[in-house]
């Protein structure tokens, strides 16, 4: 399993007074921004101690695709040993360290999780003199899903999206198929012509670097929304109800005809979510009005 690895060891500048901050307050300040359902990363580290220590754990993998992993050590002076490992499965795919370890050092990259629930082992160690700390985190891939409310119905159609996505993700991007988009959680959106509308959710997750995209996930859901124009009861769109409406209806009753999502709405005249034998009554009734 190859790792998809920026391998760069960032050494941040020496900034007056950076390593004299405590290294837990360090760690705990690392910056996550996520979407408010976002499953957060997973930590091991160890913090504010002379002479450095080990930590490890082994969790197990909720969605599948890329996970992004980052690392960051800091000492007091520039004589620290570190490593930071991944297992996945048992199988190495994440190996990153450094020795005389400067002031503060980062490195973070992508490895591939093929299957959900696919055990994860990370373990981190740092050795020095002085007072130093290490820590080390893994991103969930992003996984997009969504629902909407309502899927179908006349113009103006308000529809509510909800955000059902899973893993770690920093930003979402909606395409509600009428040249429209939103980067809200869950977004409601008003479709004002009638049509068939394809729906796109794009879910990114933690951005590596500037050198790598971000791992994504997309759920397309094909003719997802369907607006139309017309009234309940004018099954054929024609502007009038006639006896020819019901008869529609009954054919849709029997599975004599395979009805178009808004012929069927335009059938199920009491509104009830199903195109029955009542419904063709109530547009005969209309008819003779």
């Amino acid at each position: 399993m190859k790792v998809l690895t920026i391998a760069i060891i960032l050494i941040l500048a020496f900034v007056s007074g950076i390593c004299a901050l405590e290294w837990e307050d360090m760690g705990a300040n690392l910056s996550i921004v996520a979407g408010s359902d976002s499953e957060e990363p997973v930590w091991i580290g160890v913090g504010n101690r002379p002479h450095g220590g080990q930590d490890e754990t082994t969790f197990h993998s909720t969605t599948a695709g890329e996970a992004v992993y980052e690392c960051m050590c800091g000492s007091e002076n520039d004589d620290c040993d570190w490593y930071f490992r991944i297992e996945v499965d048992g199988i190495q795919v994440v190996s990153e360290g450094d020795h005389n370890c400067g002031c503060l050092d980062l490195v973070a990259g992508i490895f591939n999780i093929h299957s959900i629930d696919q055990p994860i082992h990370m373990e981190i160690q740092i050795d020095c003199d002085e007072v130093c700390g290490v820590w080390g985190r893994v991103f969930m891939p992003p996984l997009a899903e969504f629902q909407a409310v309502p899927v179908s119905g006349p113009v103006p159609l308000v529809v509510q999206f909800e955000n059902l996505s899973q893993g770690y993700y920093a930003s979402l991007e909606w395409h509600f198929g009428d040249g429209t988009m939103s980067s809200s959680e869950n977004p409601t959106h008003t479709y004002d012509s009638a049509g068939d509308y394809t729906v796109t959710l794009i879910a990114r997750g933690r951005n590596v670097s500037q050198w790598l995209d971000a791992p994504s996930s997309t759920e397309t859901k094909q003719d997802y929304i369907h607006v139309t124009d017309g009234m309940i009861g004018d099954v054929n769109n024609d502007g009038i109800i006639t006896a020819s409406d019901a008869q529609l209806c009954f054919q849709i009753v029997l599975s004599l005809y395979s009805p178009t999502p808004g012929e069927e709405y335009r059938a199920d005249a009491n509104e009830d979510g199903q195109v029955t034998a009542g419904d063709a009554q109530i547009i005969f009734q209309l008819s003779l009005q």
